[in-house]
């Protein structure tokens, strides 16, 4: 299944901890995109990880699996009104590089 499971022996963590839980996991996609020696790979599981700790706090905040795919689906919708999933315009100027 390509859905996160939720990591169920943190369920009763308290919100502290699940705030530490998501920032830990944050900052190591923020490492991963910046730093070179990561591979490609380890960049999208630091990602993947930072999906299934929202899954597991919406786990142990009493939200099923259902409810999850109902906003997902809210959401993306609400994003492709915003224009937030159309594909960017690509850049003309050779010159110009993207550095962030």
């Amino acid at each position: 299944d390509a859905r996160p499971d939720p990591c169920k022996k943190f369920r009763d963590a308290s919100k502290k901890e699940w705030v530490a839980k998501l920032s830990e996991e944050a900052g190591e996609v923020i490492e991963a995109l910046y730093s070179p020696a990561m591979s490609r790979q380890d960049r999208l599981r630091e990602m993947v990880d930072v999906a299934t700790v929202a899954r597991s706090m919406a786990y142990a905040a009493r939200y099923t699996l259902a409810e999850w795919e109902t906003m997902q689906r809210w959401v993306n919708k609400h994003n492709r009104e915003r224009g937030y999933m159309d594909e960017p315009e690509r850049q003309t100027d050779s010159h110009e590089t993207r550095e962030n």
